[in-house]
């Protein structure tokens, strides 16, 4: 079965709005019942498939750490082609983890497996940069095959997270939400403890907690998942720039 495209994300959020994003622009549907039919299975990796029977899945790797679930899958592919493309999507943390060391250790371990033709790895980190690159090996059968590879970090031109990029969109909503959410920013940032929020991510976390909470006082989400069901986010220019590369899959 030649799988159309796969999607690895760091968590559970990320694969729930990904998803939501590309069932509502591209029409693809959530796969119910085995999932043993398809050539990678595990229970954080969810199939979709469009009206042309194509195949689509979304992995969340609960972590930073791609190199494993990225080797899993393309020591099948060694032996026989079978996925067209495969995107990274990572939280834009840190300027050199994020930027270098993270796609450095990912596209190493991509070379290791399937031995890419010509292979540059700052070449081909600047290649995939929120765009589509195609990458050249030989299968076990020393027959020529490519797949396209795509880097995407979150948000796209600046430090921070999913939840970075969330309010980003929101901000597009309205002048007041947007003037809101400066103000809890700005709260968030003046924050002192020495016990709470004393991470990066635990304070950008936090501004969307406060920022949703402001704007609906009245209802509590229990998750964040009940958060992002909640919203069309496909309505936000924010989210085409930022996953529009997506619907090339």
């Amino acid at each position: 079965m030649l799988v159309k495209g796969m999607i690895f994300c760091e968590g559970a959020s990320d694969q729930i709005l990904i998803s939501a994003y590309l069932m509502k622009e591209k029409g693809w549907e959530f796969v119910k019942g085995r999932k043993d039919l398809f050539p990678f299975s595990d229970k954080d990796l969810f199939w979709y498939v469009n009206e042309s029977g194509e195949y689509l899945g979304i992995w969340q790797i609960s972590g930073k750490s791609f190199e494993p679930v990225i080797r899993k899958v393309l020591v099948l592919e060694a032996v026989e082609h079978t996925v067209e493309s495969i995107c990274i999507i990572t939280d834009h943390d840190d300027e050199d983890e994020a930027e270098s060391k993270r796609p450095e250790g990912i596209f190493n371990a991509v070379h290791e497996v399937l031995k890419i033709k010509d292979f540059d790895v700052n070449e081909l980190i600047v290649k995939s940069n929120h765009r589509w690159t195609s990458i050249e090996y030989k299968d076990s059968f020393l027959q020529e095959q490519h797949m396209n590879i795509c880097y995407l970090l979150v948000p796209l031109d600046s430090q921070g997270a999913l939840e970075t990029y969330m309010l980003n969109a929101i901000s597009e909503d309205s002048e007041s939400k947007k003037n809101a959410i400066r103000q809890v920013k700005a709260f968030i940032k003046g924050f002192q403890s020495e016990e709470f929020l004393k991470k990066r991510r635990e304070r950008v976390k936090a501004e969307l907690s406060v920022s949703i909470s402001v704007f609906l006082p009245d209802r509590m989400f229990d998750t964040m998942t009940e958060l992002i069901k909640s919203i069309d986010w496909a309505d936000f220019r924010t989210t085409d720039t930022q996953f529009s590369v997506l619907l090339n899959i």
